[in-house]
């Protein structure tokens, strides 16, 4: 699969059978904590123990002997040792694999002879499989029972000061083979492997419920006794009932405590307050929590409104380290009593439902305030629900359930009788536990079914349990008809992936302990994100690593790359696997959704500090400069502005021309802004995220916008200095990432003077305003803001300059229509003459534009020169990235509904008003913004001729002639002004590397000298 490639999960045969498989090979290819070897009593002979010294002895010797060869060949276990199959050799050794195994399989041949034959040296006879005696079979036992009951192994924890930590070396007692298999024929083994595998899950099951068995009763007293303290504290409490884990003996050891405040009259009539009214009851004991608790959180926008309450550790006293969530509903309560009805009827379903609960607990799938969790509550009743459609429990009745809450709420059931209830639960599950692993050896069932067995098969019907119709009294009180309608698509899968893996794991380990183990086991994983995923997330890292902590469980960190690295950010995500795989795909859904919708990190024009605008003939940054009405051709987007064009006021004409001279200020300043930003392209350009770099030089006409009104009436004109920094406060692209770096200086750099008279506030977004002295905020000014607006006064003009300087027409000429669409973003959707889709072009990032004024030329054809409208043609030298997106890349996006956007015009539908030949898609004309209708010539040098430079090998020139549908009206299709004009659009070659300054200054002279003289002579 390609990487930059948008991906789906499929939910085609192929795709589930892909998944399924991929899981379980994850999950067998997984490094499983190992227990003790364990010794199998069919394996020992009554009697062994006469033999035992003797076999601990040879066992040393066997010992050493394996040990010393491992340290010879540096081989890290027994494993690879038998098998032949070696992972690394020591360095020092320089013969071939295959020659080393053979010599270690002579070696190996060698010490079982040797080792055999002390076996059988106390036996006459000659050993065959008529002749092993019961004597032998003690011995053989006692082989056995001291490799594997072995106490002195490689586990520092099992270890004492005095015996060094060794390898245990399980292959010593099948040295005698034979023998031991002559001990296994002797013993009757009636279980099948399922019952093998059932038992040891069962017996796994109720060795994690005896590990918590003895505190459960005092931690259900310790909760009795500090729901009573908080009642005793609120004597208008009428009755305060708890309910959730604490009610249900599925708590854990610092579970929240649950309770709920209860209205005997509404339970009596089978109903709960609105949840206005809750809110309103809560508030009345919100005084009191706030007493009870040193932090108090009233959540009102909750389905169920809570007041949570926090008392810390150190605080002291009965409610000491608690957190407390208060409720006056009673829905909690309901379904508290359900669970506890059925675990009391059924007392084997505690074990398994408190595994259940600790599973998901350590998953991080019921974690507490974590977005990918869900509430416990459903695991439990998905276990119920299951039971139920297995026959193993009755259903219930929810008329009984009102009733027993109506008995709490007017104390007619006490918390004595809740704890009479469960010790009774508790003395029959220890009279079963006797049963299991007593002399009986009975196994725990439910309706004739063990409880391992209902554990398997529960993780394995996972996706048949969450899509089947609950019974309707379930459905009733959780308000669903079906369980994965409680979850979110990717919650539900999530569930789903956890079960299947929980499945996978006690198939294969026949163990609770190993699922609690694995599931909780945390990983710490570095992922270094990809450009695109690296400047969607700059400049909100913390925000994003906030978000993907809250999603996946996972705590996340996002930091910049080292220094001197590429442009990009790292990412750290630790937490179990599972969390951390979310991170992954969470992480591969963010950069699919890039890759779709690349122009949502093109969000600025400019990047920072890019654009600076010079004046032909300015001798520094102190010459003033004047603003005069500018009425000609601009962007539509600038209809009712007032526009002007920026004028040095002391124009000079004594000068040399300004494409000959490299010592004046106005080349050194376009020389230093380029210089400043080819460092920024080298530290930040990527080609995957802006697509490709190009160096263009456009004419037509510079205006201004958003003067301040000192500009233009106050009896002295600014200066440029003072202009120019007035226009870099009009552009505020992204922060933090594309800026200039910090040891290049900038040109124009403005400082900051403190404003008498006035404060700084901020609003309730964190936006800064000013206040007078009259206490009343300040209205802000917009910054100025410079526009080009490409166009030439005459096609000819430029086609003569290129014909007398060798260029030719190419035969690439080109005709195409363009649709500037405007949305939550701007793109343009490209089409050929013939209106059939060609691209998506995303909107340029703007590198590096420096706009140069020309000197006023006036016009000769004009009488009236008080619009000052010259003829002078201003020059932009432009640096920019553009990206484009073909038909596949917008396959499955929202672009895609752009396709066809423009439709050949048909007559005898349409009605006569339209004024263009052609019909725009109904549904997305609001989006229209304007359409240009391109009929471009390319000119380039001959490519036989001797080039003194790559500059001009690489040249090419496009004369267009361009008609522009703009302003458009209501109706669909018409617009309020279509004029045709001609650009001239010059494009230089990149051949050179940013880094080599020297190279970037001799294109930049070549370039500055071909723009003004192109320039020059379109204004003649």
């Amino acid at each position: 699969m390609k990487s930059d490639k948008p991906s789906y999960a499929s939910d085609k045969v192929l795709g589930k059978l892909h998944r399924e498989c991929r899981a379980f090979k994850d999950n067998i290819a997984r490094d499983i904590p190992q227990k003790k070897p364990h010794v199998d009593p069919n394996l020992l002979i009554p009697g062994f123990q006469q033999y035992q010294e003797e076999a601990r002895e040879t066992y040393e010797e066997y010992s050493n002997q394996l040990q010393a060869l491992m340290n010879l060949y540096c081989i890290e276990t027994e494993g690879e040792l038998i098998s032949g199959c070696f992972s690394k050799f020591h360095s020092r050794i320089g013969r071939e694999k295959f020659e080393i195994a053979q010599i270690i399989s002579r070696f190996l041949r060698k010490m079982r002879e040797n080792f055999r034959e002390k076996f059988f040296e106390e036996f006459d006879d000659m050993v065959d499989d008529n002749n092993i005696t019961p004597e032998m079979q003690k011995k053989a036992s006692a082989w056995y029972y001291v490799a594997y009951g072995f106490r002195n192994v490689s586990n520092a924890a099992e270890n004492t000061p005095e015996d060094p930590p060794q390898t245990q070396f399980l292959s010593f007692p099948w040295l005698v083979d034979d023998v031991i298999l002559r001990i296994t024929r002797g013993k009757v083994f009636e279980k099948q492997e399922s019952g093998g595998l059932v038992s040891s899950i069962s017996e796994s099951i109720f060795d994690e419920f005896e590990k918590e068995r003895d505190t459960l009763l005092l931690d259900f007293q310790d909760r009795i006794h500090k729901n009573n303290f908080i009642r005793k504290a609120m004597p208008e409490v009428k009755a305060l009932a708890m309910f959730g884990s604490s009610a249900t003996f599925l708590f854990r050891k610092h579970s929240d405590l649950d309770l709920c405040i209860l209205s005997s009259s509404d339970i009596e009539n089978h109903e709960e307050l609105e949840q206005k009214e809750q809110i309103a009851e809560l508030k009345r004991f919100l005084p009191t929590m706030r007493k009870l608790f040193k932090r108090v959180l009233m959540v009102e926008s909750a389905t169920v409104p809570v007041i949570i309450g926090t008392n810390p550790a150190k605080r002291g006293g009965v409610i000491a380290n608690v957190k407390a969530d208060l409720t006056a509903s009673c829905h909690g309560l309901l379904k508290s009593i359900v669970l506890s009805n059925y675990i009391k009827s059924y007392p084997v379903l505690l074990p398994i439902l408190r595994l259940l609960v600790h599973w998901g607990d350590v998953t991080g799938i019921a974690g507490h305030g974590v977005e990918a969790g869900i509430k416990s509550t459903m695991l439990v009743f998905l276990m119920l629900m299951f039971c139920i459609s297995k026959g193993l429990i009755e259903n219930f009745d929810l008329m009984q359930v009102w009733k027993q809450c109506f008995q709490i709420s007017t104390g007619q059931i006490k918390d004595l009788d809740f704890l009479q209830q469960w010790e009774g639960v508790i003395a029959s599950l220890q009279s079963k536990v006797t049963q299991l692993k007593g002399n009986e050896n009975t196994p725990i069932t439910l309706r004739d079914q063990q409880i391992g067995e209902i554990l398997l098969t529960f993780f394995q019907e996972y996706n048949a349990i969450l899509d089947m119709e609950i019974p309707h009294t379930f459905a009733s009180l959780l308000g669903v008809s079906k369980l994965a309608e409680l979850l979110d698509p990717d919650h539900l899968r999530q569930l789903k992936e956890h079960m299947q893996r929980a499945f996978h794991l006690l198939a294969l380990y026949r163990d609770a302990e190993v699922l609690l183990t694995v599931s909780a086991s945390e990983t710490d994983r570095v992922i270094f994100l990809s450009e695109t995923l690296s400047y969607a997330m700059a400049g909100s890292e913390r925000h994003n690593a906030s978000q993907l902590s809250k999603k996946t469980g996972a705590r996340v960190t996002i930091r910049p790359s080292l220094p001197g690295s590429a442009f990009g950010l790292v990412l750290q995500a630790i937490g179990t696997e599972f969390a951390v795989a979310a991170v992954e795909r969470t992480l591969s859904t963010m950069a699919t959704q890039a890759l779709r919708n690349k122009a949502a990190i093109m969000s600025v024009c400019f990047v920072k500090e890019a654009k600076q605008m010079l004046f032909e003939g300015c001798l520094s940054d102190d010459d003033r400069v004047s603003f005069v009405p500018y009425y000609g051709n601009h962007h539509s987007t600038h209809d009712s502005l007032a526009l002007y064009v920026p004028l040095l006021s002391n124009q000079r004409n004594d000068l040399r021309s300004i494409g000959e001279d490299y010592t004046r200020h106005e080349f050194l300043c376009f020389q230093e802004k380029f210089l400043t930003q080819a460092q920024v392209i080298e530290r930040d350009f990527a080609q995957s995220i802006f697509g490709k770099m190009e160096f263009a030089i456009h004419f037509g006409r510079l205006y201004v916008l958003n003067i301040p009104k000192s500009f233009t009436e106050d009896s002295e004109p600014p200066s440029v200095r003072i202009f120019q920094t007035n226009l870099t406060r009009g552009y505020k692209p992204r922060p933090s990432v594309l800026s200039v770096p910090s040891n290049i200086r900038k040109y124009g750099k403005t400082r900051r003077r403190q404003n008498k008279g006035k404060s700084q506030r901020w609003n309730m977004k964190g936006k800064v305003f000013e206040i007078g002295e009259d206490g009343k905020k300040i209205a802000k000014e917009k910054a100025s803001r410079s526009s080009f607006f490409t166009v030439v006064s005459s096609q000819e003009k430029a086609v003569d300059f290129l014909t007398q300087r060798g260029f030719s027409e190419a035969q690439s000429s080109s005709e195409f229509y363009s649709v500037e669409i405007h949305t939550d973003h701007e793109f343009c959707v490209v089409t050929d003459k013939d209106f059939n889709f060609q691209k998506i072009k995303l909107p340029k990032l703007r590198w590096c534009a420096v706009d140069i004024k020309r000197a006023w030329k006036e016009n000769p054809e004009k009488q009236d020169d008080t619009e000052l409208d010259g003829v002078e043609t201003d020059v932009r030298f432009i640096l920019q990235s553009s990206r484009e997106l073909s038909a596949s890349d917008i396959r499955e996006t929202d672009y895609e509904r752009y396709r066809d956007t423009l439709q050949p015009l048909k007559p005898h539908r349409q009605p006569q008003t339209i004024s263009c030949p052609f019909q725009i898609k109904q549904d997305i004309w609001k989006n229209v913004s304007l359409i240009r209708h391109k009929k471009s010539r390319m000119y380039t040098l001959d490519e036989s001729a001797d080039f003194e430079s790559d500059f001009k090998r690489s040249l090419c020139v496009y004369v267009s002639e361009i008609t522009e549908y703009s302003r458009p009206k209501r109706n669909a299709s018409e617009f309020n002004q279509v004029f045709t004009r001609y650009e001239v659009l010059v494009k230089a070659g990149l051949s050179c590397r940013w880094s080599d300054t020297e190279s970037v200054e001799k294109l930049l002279r070549e370039i500055w000298c071909f723009g003004f003289d192109f320039a020059s002579h379109l204004s003649e």
